[in-house]
């Protein structure tokens, strides 16, 4: 009987918080359905959701130097308009009405790894050993939500602050009706690592999913060595890169692919045979194009650090054929009713690779830190023409390291913007922010620990909850 009635609180709470939600938070993580869970696979269908992979992640972009637009196109933006605000640094980006369609999202993916997490028991069936592994998947969905939450939402890891920085509510309950403060910086990344490790010791989690959306305990060891690499743990870094790439260490050849698909990977269906990919994300923007008809044009500081037989530049961009200058992908829907920014946001072989060569460098071990740099390059340059990088120091060896995830990783989930954020005490590697007007000419610097590369949450979630306020 007390099994019963947990089930009927399930289905009542579940269809109250999805699809009431939570204005605490502004979320709404409504997926049109009433949902009803009463056995193992109504559970499993709650992480079935492509809503797990599918992430508009472009106003991080537009905070870095990922980004470019001749002036007169920004003074053709409107005066109002949330991204323009956020490509300018202005201390104001969203108007009282405007939605965080990323926050939402990722708070989403919350509600339902919770529900998985907090429920699974009381299902009416399924194995102990099924169950397991469920909840092991859900700590990994919540496990990356949390962290782009943090990392985008909040300051970056600074272990002498953490405890008392804020950064975003933390979610581990069902309730429509809490009024969550922000969280610390620490308490979240705790929360992180502590889904992951309870991920990576569930003896059922295979080392790959079924496929590319679901999580297996090579996703788990990626998220990991992403997470250690963001607070600076480089030897955990390391660690779980090296597990990760023990499970999956494929390389896509650049030259035979370009040759079968013309074009960069952007669509979850497109990853699945993308074997580079270890964890799907993607995401594609269909207002910036509707509302400004423009162009985003990489800038010349990254075109710069790419040589002309780099495929990545064939791959990656497009081309605006008026000028020839570089533009990220802006990409018509199959029926030519509506265009779209699309990128790749997936966790992926090369960026592990990255995060190995890195985490070497650091530590002095220039050889190994070039070995992996260099065959990812080898992969990634016209045939023939593919002549490795040398490295005197480590200081040198971690420069090219550093440059080559801006080739690898530009435009990737938000990736630029915590690599300016957790580099910003580098006296080397910082990067000092810049926009130009049409002579070249600085008109607005920005230093890489400012407030202003905080993702500020909007109007609208703090009316609905005053706690969320500084």
């Amino acid at each position: 009987m007390k099994t019963l009635q947990y089930i009927f609180l399930i289905y009542v709470s579940v269809g109250c918080f999805l699809s009431s939600c939570s204005k605490f938070l502004d979320v709404n993580p409504n997926t049109g359905e009433q949902i009803s869970v009463r056995n193992f696979v109504d559970f499993e269908e709650v992480l079935n959701s492509r809503d797990f992979a599918s992430h508009n992640m472009i106003i991080a972009e537009f905070l870095t130097d990922n980004i470019y637009f001749h002036p007169d196109s920004v003074a053709r933006m409107p005066s109002d308009y949330s991204l323009r605000n956020a490509y300018l640094w202005n201390e104001s980006i969203w108007n009282n009405n405007d939605t965080d369609e990323l926050y939402r999202a990722l708070y989403k993916n919350i509600a339902q790894a919770n529900l998985v997490i907090n429920y699974l028991d009381f299902a009416l069936d399924g194995t102990a050993e099924g169950k397991r592994r469920l909840i092991a998947k859900a700590k990994i969905h919540r496990a990356y939500a949390n962290f782009m939450l943090v990392n985008l939402y909040g300051p970056q890891f600074n272990a002498a602050s953490a405890e008392s920085d804020l950064a975003v509510p933390l979610i581990t309950i069902l309730d429509a009706n809490q009024l969550p403060p922000r969280a610390t910086v620490k308490q979240l990344y705790d929360l992180i690592e502590r889904d992951l490790q309870d991920a990576m010791a569930t003896a059922e989690l295979p080392d790959k999913g079924k496929d590319v959306l679901h999580p297996g305990k090579v996703c788990a060891y990626a998220l990991s060595a992403k997470v250690q690499l963001q607070k600076g743990a480089y030897e955990q870094a390391l660690d779980y890169a090296n597990k990760a790439l023990a499970i999956n260490s494929f390389l896509i050849d650049y030259n035979p692919f370009l040759m079968e698909y013309e074009s960069y990977v952007f669509l979850l269906f497109q990853m699945e045979g993308y074997q580079e990919v270890i964890f799907a994300k993607a995401g594609q923007e269909f207002n910036f194009f509707q509302t400004t008809g423009l162009n985003i044009y990489m800038p010349e500081d990254l075109l710069s650090i790419y040589t002309e037989n780099d495929l990545r530049l064939f791959a990656h961009y497009g081309q605006n054929y008026d000028t020839w200058e570089y533009i990220y992908p802006i990409v018509a829907a199959p029926d030519g009713s509506s265009s779209a920014v699309r990128f790749n946001n997936a966790i992926t072989v090369p960026e592990m690779m990255l995060i190995a060569a890195e985490c070497n460098a650091r530590d002095g071990k220039v050889e190994e830190a070039m070995a992996l740099i260099n065959k990812l390059r080898f992969k990634r340059m016209l045939e023939d023409t593919h002549e490795d990088l040398e490295a005197a120091s480590p200081e040198e060896a971690l420069k090219h390291v550093l440059d080559e995830r801006r080739r690898e990783l530009s435009f990737k989930g938000g990736i630029r913007l915590m690599d300016i954020k957790r580099l910003a005490n580098d006296p080397v590697n910082r990067t000092v922010l810049n926009r130009y007007d049409g002579e070249g000419n600085v008109t607005k610097s920005i230093e890489p620990n400012s407030r202003q590369l905080i993702i500020p949450l909007t109007p609208r979630a703090l009316v609905f909850n005053p706690n969320l306020r500084d």
